[in-house]
């Protein structure tokens, strides 16, 4: 999957939550926790070609320039992408 089609599927799912808060009159209803955080570690991902592993427990990511590792924390808390 390309970083295209990934804005896509999160644009969808808010789309589904938009929807869903509306029909149960719920103010704010949008995709949080564990789920925004894949939602970071995947766009790290394509975006600048991080791994989904870690040494350090701090870090859930590591990125290479083929001399060493860097270990990286990866959150995303906001909507905007």
């Amino acid at each position: 999957m390309d970083s295209t089609e990934f804005k896509q599927k999160i644009a969808e799912i808010y789309r589904i939550a938009d929807e869903l808060g509306d029909a149960f009159g719920i103010g704010t209803c949008t995709p949080d926790g564990h789920l925004m955080g894949a939602f970071g570690q995947i766009a790290a991902k394509l975006g600048f070609g991080l791994e989904f592993r870690s040494e350090e427990e701090e870090h859930n990511c590591t990125w290479s320039d083929g001399y060493r590792n860097i270990n990286v924390q990866v959150r995303c808390t906001g909507r905007e992408i």
